[in-house]
């Protein structure tokens, strides 16, 4: 049996660190942006946060510098229900720089069910990390359907002797 060697190399797909996004800017890098969700907004004074959730159920907290996804795509503003920013592609091989595209992030592009709680607080440790989140509780929609119970059968006369 042949081992294969051991070596940490980086996830396939992983965005590298460049001028423009350099490493402790970088969120969320494994995935693209279209794998990743919206799901609220955060303001601290004039400062907001933007949290979003990847394919795997993982969060990621993003505030305006950051640059998130494969992309690459440097948040330049985090609004009352929306992210907005640029993605900057990196220089072509023949040395032409493409052009930047920008991407706008609804908040809601489904609406919530009025059960699902919306309380979560966001911590002030280090705004890039990544924590699990739960999976999302759902409950029936509708009321269980109701059953009138037969009477109780009509008692027998015991037999005398």
């Amino acid at each position: 049996m042949i081992e294969q060697p051991t070596t940490s190399l980086p996830a396939a797909g992983t965005a590298k660190p460049s001028n423009a996004c350099p490493k402790e800017k970088l969120v969320a890098t494994e995935y693209s942006l279209r794998d990743l969700s919206l799901l609220g907004i955060v303001t601290r004074g004039v400062q907001h946060f933007a949290l979003f959730r990847d394919s795997k159920g993982v969060g990621h907290v993003v505030e305006r510098g950051k640059c998130i996804g494969r992309e690459k795509g440097l948040v330049t503003e985090i609004g009352d229900g929306f992210v907005s920013g640029v993605i900057t592609p990196e220089i072509l091989p023949n040395g032409t720089v493409p052009d930047a595209t920008p991407f706008t992030i609804p908040l809601y592009t489904t609406e919530l069910s009025s059960d699902q709680s919306q309380g979560e607080e966001v911590g002030a440790g280090d705004n890039s990390a990544a924590a699990p989140l739960p999976p999302p509780t759902m409950t029936p929609t509708a009321p269980p359907p109701t059953m009138n119970p037969s009477p109780p059968p009509a008692e027998q006369p015991s037999p005398t002797p």
